[in-house]
């Protein structure tokens, strides 16, 4: 990007920090992020590229000072992408012709016309060579710098590259006594990850049982004949097809996909995070003469409508 447009080689650290911003606002090529701009995975807002799309990096802008009024007084810069953490939205970056940078939001594009003009032409080549006399070595082009990095060679300062790898061969499908191998090692990852995270052993939940809901605890994984565990585990409670042993308060035992205990957790669980517990009946009461009888439970309001009567009068626990 900067030897496309030719910066100077001291505004590195501004570059490199226009172009991450950019790389998070902007989808990439990489496979994780599936076609979405980072920003939108990180904060789950939909991003906006408003404030980067406007100029590209350091183009000729416009820029003009909070006391200006008139565009007759406008003055020639270098866009050198937003400000952060300073100033408005939609606050530029912009250098000026004594190598300052000034923080603007009064920015505006040089059209193609103005760009033409011998004027501007003029207006440029003054703007440049007032820029090199300042920044003097800083004015070169970062492959061409040496002493930008505390005077270290700027030829030793690089990526470091890719390694290279050998095209993959498909040599068919494996032996089965590869594939009988390998088993085991699947079968320790999977209970290294169960054994010490599984989210829903010890969980309580409420769960069918005979026709009604009856609540339960989450004991352990279900076992097959050989030993290994029923079903692989997912991290998607959709694609997780694993199966659980719950013992209910009855002390019987009875096994449970996980993605049914995952929904009947998830359906029992309220928007603030709190579990909803089922009332069976209320036992241990008593009430003397002062109750409220069935009979009298009901009164009638002046439009007709029977109601109930709402009180504890006579009732204790």
């Amino acid at each position: 990007m900067m030897s496309a447009t030719n910066t100077p080689g001291v505004l590195w650290d501004d570059g490199l920090q226009y172009y991450s911003a950019v790389r998070y606002h902007t989808v990439n090529t990489i496979h994780e992020t599936q076609g979405e701009a980072p920003q939108t995975i990180i904060t789950g807002e939909q991003s906006d590229i408003s404030w980067l799309a406007e100029f590209g990096w350091y183009t000729n802008v416009w820029y003009m000072s909070p006391e200006d009024t008139s565009m007759e007084r406008k003055k020639l810069g270098k866009y050198c992408g937003p400000f952060f953490n300073e100033g408005g939205a939609m606050s530029a970056k912009i250098l000026t012709p004594k190598a300052t940078q000034v923080n603007r939001t009064s920015v505006f594009r040089v059209t193609a016309e103005e760009a033409r003009s011998e004027q501007f032409h003029k207006l440029s080549a003054d703007f440049e060579a007032s820029l090199k006399e300042r920044l003097k070595k800083g004015y070169k082009p970062l492959e061409e710098s040496e002493e930008l990095f505390d005077g270290s060679d700027a030829s030793d300062v690089h990526w470091e590259k890719s390694p290279t790898y050998d095209p993959y061969k498909d040599d068919g499908p494996q032996h089965p006594d590869k594939t009988k191998k390998a088993m085991p090692e699947l079968e320790a990852a999977d209970e290294i990850q169960h054994e010490a995270y599984d989210r829903y052993i010890t969980a309580r939940v409420c769960v069918p049982k005979g026709g009604e809901l009856s609540y339960g605890t989450v004991m352990n994984r279900k076992r097959k004949i050989d030993g290994g565990r029923q079903g692989p585990s997912n991290a998607n409670p959709i694609l997780d097809t694993s199966v659980y042993e719950v013992e209910f308060d009855d002390g019987s035992t009875e096994a449970y996909s996980a993605n049914i205990i995952a929904e009947h957790i998830y359906s029992q669980v309220d928007g603030e995070g709190y579990t909803q517990y089922m009332l069976n009946e209320i036992v241990d009461h008593k009430k003397d003469s002062m109750a409220v009888s069935k009979e009298d439970g009901l009164i009638t309001t002046k439009a007709g409508r029977k109601l109930q009567k709402r009180t504890t009068k006579g009732w204790q626990l």
